[in-house]
């Protein structure tokens, strides 16, 4: 006998609102990171743009749902900043590029006992550290277009491959050689130098059609000589800016952008921002309202309602980035074209859907958050704050650098989009077995297996050397967030004291979604900035493992003996019905996560 499909009418507009808003967000969110260097954003830049906006959308995000809620104008609001916010994120294709400083590049020098070449990618043991500036060559392309009376202004950078140590400087004097062809012998004179180097008149030669090609140095001078090679005892890696002067006065322009740069900094932080203050309250709200729309025996559909969302952004982050290469190509100007009408039409559809949604005038979207002293007066409250703080840290470093990341490797944007496809998979099907997990291994376990996790998962980004192999480490996505936003939920409404279920809830998701992710962002562009996205996602594992073995001993033997990780949901629901309405309300999902909080 065939069941028949039962179609609920009335939650269809919440599913396709749901469905067509984080379609629209998959199509160009997980890329802003990549557009930000496109335009010629640093990382740094990029870093304190995503970094800060958490920080100012955690306190304009109640101030919408208390309008909302005072006024009744909950859809009004919902159309209003669903409409508005592509557009002004729109707006930033618009934005003019910043323009190129012509006659110098940054480049990197690196010379062993065989050979000495030049690339714009540094090569750290076997992983491409990719650290182009682009502000002569192509922005698209990792080759350099040399001229004549081309010179080298190196300076030692902070990493020795052969000491073991990323911080470790060589000290390690250099040879300077060159061929004596008439008495047929190499000529070498030791040269030491205490922080700079310059070569000029260098000869270049590239020796392999790569995604970044090197280039093997046949000659240059040092001091008005000619030398054919360095010889170092130790691998020597310089950071070098290659400055080639033009045929003619003419064509020898150099331009002082540093004012045009911070202008393209500034309106795009502005449009950012702006888009962010309207996108905001759209998830606040339409998770509110579709709450309240289930009846008590259908809350548990609020799942199956929100997962559209989590299919509509899995699917379309990859169209998008197939999109964008199928049409685009890694060297078009307008590559990004599709992903931003992709957003923008996706969002006015969810619009046209939030008008056939119904409002409840009992819906309430804002969370103050009352009486914190008391909760931060309570060690475990405290102590799991510190972990939801450190966990959005993480989710900033991957939010703003794995695409980045990524790309540096010459992933193609198609393979950003299926990686997100493969996390939310991941994601999905943990959520599904959660609670069972949980009824065998408790909550704070989870915790202590995520922090282990997340340091897998950024010590084996760090050791990428294809690409396509992040295929292989985005399931883990499904225990850093799926697993441990489960536990959270739960164990929230756990802890919290009697009727402050909800404004834990709210503390929790602020300081992971708000506090967390501005600081875990700003910190790894900094760091990112100066040595790359090995060191930093290296760091970002030790950090982890260094977090595990102080937190541990701390819960077990302090924590734990002053209350035990309660699993038993129907004991909970007897002590405490207030607090059993919270966990039938899960937290944000990865889909909107640092971008609708």
């Amino acid at each position: 006998m065939k069941c028949p499909i039962v179609i609920n009418k009335k939650l269809l507009p919440y599913k396709a609102y749901y469905f067509l808003n984080c379609a629209g967000m998959s199509s160009l969110i997980p890329y802003i990171p990549i557009y930000m260097k496109y335009i010629g954003l640093t990382a740094s830049e990029s870093a304190i743009i995503i970094g800060v906006m958490p920080f100012i959308c955690f306190f304009v995000t109640p101030i919408w749902c208390m309008l909302a809620d005072k006024y009744h104008k909950h859809k009004a609001v919902l159309i209003l900043c669903t409409t508005v916010s592509p557009l002004l994120l729109s707006a930033s294709y618009f934005l003019p590029r910043v323009q190129n400083t012509e006659g110098r590049v940054q480049v990197f020098m690196q010379a062993n006992e065989r050979m000495l070449t030049v690339s714009k990618c540094q090569f750290i043991g076997q992983n491409l550290e990719n650290k182009i500036q682009c502000d002569h060559s192509n922005q698209e392309e990792n080759s350099l277009r040399v001229t004549e009376n081309c010179r080298l202004l190196c300076t030692r950078t902070s990493v020795d491959t052969t000491n073991g140590n990323d911080l470790y400087y060589s000290i390690h004097p250099i040879q300077l050689c060159k061929m004596i062809k008439r008495e047929r012998y190499i000529y070498c004179q030791e040269f030491e130098y205490k922080t700079n180097l310059v070569v000029e008149n260098i000869s270049l030669v590239q020796t392999a059609d790569t995604g970044c090609p090197r280039y093997s140095v046949t000659s240059f001078h040092v001091f008005g000589s000619r030398f054919d090679s360095v010889k170092a005892n130790s691998s020597l890696n310089l950071k070098c800016d290659l400055i080639c002067e033009q045929p003619s006065a003419k064509d020898n322009k150099i331009y002082d952008l540093a004012t045009d740069h911070f202008s393209i900094f500034c309106l795009f932080f502005l449009l950012y921002l702006l888009y962010l203050l309207f996108h905001v309250p759209c998830f606040r709200i339409i998770d509110a309202v579709t709450l309240v729309a289930l009846t008590d025996e259908d809350i548990t559909k609020w799942g199956r309602t929100r997962v559209f969302g989590t299919v509509g952004w899995a699917l379309f982050a990859y169209f998008s980035g197939e999109l964008m290469d199928m049409v685009g190509g890694p060297k078009s100007e307008s590559n990004f074209l599709p992903a931003f009408l992709l957003y923008v039409t996706f969002s006015l559809l969810a619009a046209v859907s939030a008008f056939f949604v119904n409002m409840d005038k009992d819906i309430h979207c804002a969370q103050l958050l009352k009486n914190l002293s008391d909760l931060l007066k309570d060690l475990e409250i405290t102590i799991f704050l510190i972990i939801m703080l450190i966990f959005g840290m993480y989710a900033g470093i991957l939010a703003t650098f794995l695409n980045w990341y990524l790309e540096e490797l010459c992933a193609p944007k198609s393979l950003m989009g299926l990686a997100t496809v493969v996390a939310a998979g991941a994601e999905t099907i943990v959520f599904c077995i959660s609670g069972w997990i949980l009824s065998k291994t408790g909550h704070r376990p989870v915790f202590y297996l995520t922090l282990f996790f997340f340091s897998v998962r950024f010590a084996s980004y760090s050791l990428l050397v294809n690409p396509w192999h992040v295929l292989l480490i985005e399931p883990i996505h499904g225990i850093t967030f799926g697993l441990m936003m489960a536990a959270v939920t739960e164990y929230t409404g756990i802890i919290a004291p009697p009727g402050m279920a909800a404004t834990l809830q709210g503390l929790v998701g602020g300081i992971h979604w708000g506090m967390g992710l501005g600081i875990g962002s700003l910190v790894a562009g900094q760091i990112y900035n100066k040595f790359g996205g090995v060191v930093t996602f290296r760091g970002s594992a030790v950090s982890a493992l260094v977090v595990l073995a102080i937190v541990w001993p701390l819960e077990h033997f302090v924590v734990r003996k002053r209350r035990p990780d309660p699993t038993d949901k129907e004991e909970l629901i007897e002590e405490e019905e207030d607090n059993y309405t919270t966990l039938k309300q899960p937290m944000l999902t990865s889909l909107d996560s640092a971008y609708t909080n």
